[in-house]
């Protein structure tokens, strides 16, 4: 009896074990690459942040992940990765997206909310492999 109960517990255990799956990794640092906004997104107060030719950070933990744009005084956007869908918000920004895993650099689709606009704006981002060998040699 001493020993089967600690037999039967461990065994719930790893058949609850058995489907966890670790998030795909997606930290690194991403380039832009959208189109023009409409002249109802270019007069939002922030759209400058995510233009063609620039780039964020994703610092991942597990699901969790943190987003920093290139300007510095912008606060972070936190959120989550479930599966390849990422959910990501501030007090003035909403980002959803999907992250393409199959694509080698991984690739991302997602619309950004501006607080301040109607309208989402429409981009497309590439993982920088580099980023992310540089970070794992260190």
């Amino acid at each position: 009896m001493m020993i089967t109960i600690p037999l039967l517990l461990m065994l719930g255990i790893f058949n609850i074990g058995k489907n966890l799956e670790a998030a795909h990794p997606i930290d690194g640092i991403w380039h832009v690459s959208g189109t023009e906004p409409t002249q109802e997104i270019a007069d939002c107060k922030l759209i400058d942040l995510i233009t063609n030719d620039s780039n964020f950070s994703i610092q991942q933990s597990g699901k969790f992940i943190y987003l920093r744009f290139e300007q510095e005084s912008i606060p972070l956007l936190k959120g989550e990765l479930s599966g390849v869908q990422l959910a990501l918000t501030n007090h003035t920004l909403k980002l959803s997206g999907t992250i393409n895993i199959d694509s080698i650099p991984n690739r991302m689709q997602a619309e950004i909310f501006f607080s301040d606009c109607q309208q989402a704006y429409q981009f497309a981002a590439e993982k920088n492999e580099l980023s992310v060998s540089l970070s794992e040699s260190e």
